[in-house]
Formats: structure tokens, sequence, C-alpha cells
């Protein structure tokens, strides 16, 4: 996925309004001491509700950037009660051509076309994922920056679509952890050496950080 740091951002002085949902796990849709608790833990702006026995908590805030208010709102939905746990914030990520068209305020038809490569500039990114029935999703967040290299969407949405897709992440990689640690540690433990792979064939002299204290080392890796 590209990234968004090149893109330069203007300063906000003031709140922006966002409304977003997280869907909280450990707490029973049946328990009325929850909305209570968050209610009185800062959370004024909350609304609770259970969907397939699962409860979301819908927010409307004011804060200076979007990941001050969704972090703000996660610290106070789980401070509210110590079984719960968000488990990410109930936003698509993957999403097929309407959903899309919806989202740019573009026809299904007109975002087939930017497919397809007859309208745009090109290059349109590959789906995410492709059903036997042939139907595909894509990423959004990957598809909102062509969307904003094409004009056709404004830069705060696309790093809106990047930064929920990132926290989605952490969130799911901390449900696992809680889950199965084992399990994590091994996919980190078999992962980690790409990390340290170089794209040249001649062996690269890199450092690496250590604690306070340390004596300095350098690894050679090829």
């Amino acid at each position: 996925m590209s990234s968004l740091k090149t893109l330069k951002e203007p300063a906000m002085t003031m709140p922006n309004h966002f409304d977003f949902t997280l869907v909280v796990s450990g707490i029973d849709p049946m328990d009325d001491t929850f909305p209570n608790a968050v209610y009185e833990g800062g959370g004024s702006d909350a609304t609770i509700s259970s969907r397939s026995g699962v409860v979301h908590v819908s927010f409307s805030r004011k804060r200076p950037s979007l990941i001050e208010a969704i972090f703000s709102a996660i610290h106070e939905v789980e401070k509210a009660n110590p079984k719960a746990q968000v488990v990410r914030v109930d936003d698509a990520n993957l999403l097929n051509q309407a959903q899309m068209g919806v989202l740019v305020h573009k026809t299904r038809q007109m975002v087939n076309q930017y497919i397809a490569g007859k309208k745009g500039p090109g290059g349109f990114p590959a789906p995410a994922c492709e059903f036997p029935n042939g139907k595909r999703l894509w990423d959004w967040s990957t598809a909102s920056l062509w969307f904003f290299k094409a004009g056709i969407l404004g830069m705060d949405r696309c790093k809106e679509a990047e930064l929920i897709r990132a926290i989605n992440n952490q969130l799911e990689r901390r449900v696992l952890n809680t889950q199965n640690p084992k399990l994590l540690g091994e996919i980190s433990k078999r992962l980690l050496p790409r990390a340290f792979t170089s794209s040249f064939s001649k062996p690269t002299l890199r450092s690496h950080p250590l604690k306070a204290g340390s004596k300095a080392r350098s690894r050679l890796v090829g």
C-alpha cells in the first residue's frame, strides 16, 4: 500500500466533528450498567446499541483530529468495564464497485470504467480478493489513494481510510495476542527476517538501536 507521508496536511486549530462506531467484545448487550459507565467516563456523545448480539458504541465527537477522537473513545469504552475490549472501528475496508461509487459520488458504471482504465489516469489497484463467482472486493484504503491522485477524492478522506485501516490492524493483532499469543509470536518470528532483507545483492551493514547503556553493534545482512 502506498504511503501518504509525502502528502502535506494543513494545520488544524479548531476541533472537527467525527462520527464513527466502535465494535466491543466482552460486554453483555443486556448489561444496563455499561451505558451509564461510558457516559460517566466522558462518553456523553456515545450511543450504545446491539447488532447480532454484539455491542456497538457510536460516537459523534469533536476533536482536532480523527486519531484523537477514536483513541479517546477507545479509552473511555475500555475504562467503563474491565471486560470491555474494542475489537475494531466499524468501517468497511473491503468494498465492491457500487460501494466505492457511493463514497466518491460516482455511479457503479463509472467506477467500472476507472477499473478498466477507460476513464481516469489508469493503474487502478487490483482487487484485494476475488470470489469464484466473479465478484471482487477492493481494499478501500488503497483505492482511496488512487481516487485522491485522480483528483476525485479529498486528501482528508484518503488519510482517514489509511488511518482506520492501520488502527484496525493493530486492534486485530491485540485480539489475537489475547486469544492465542503463542500463534502470534510464531507468526511474528517468521516474518521478522523480512525486515532485515536487503533488496541489494551486495551485503549491507545496518546499525540496530540498543537499550540505554548497551554498546553499539552492527549487523551484516544479505
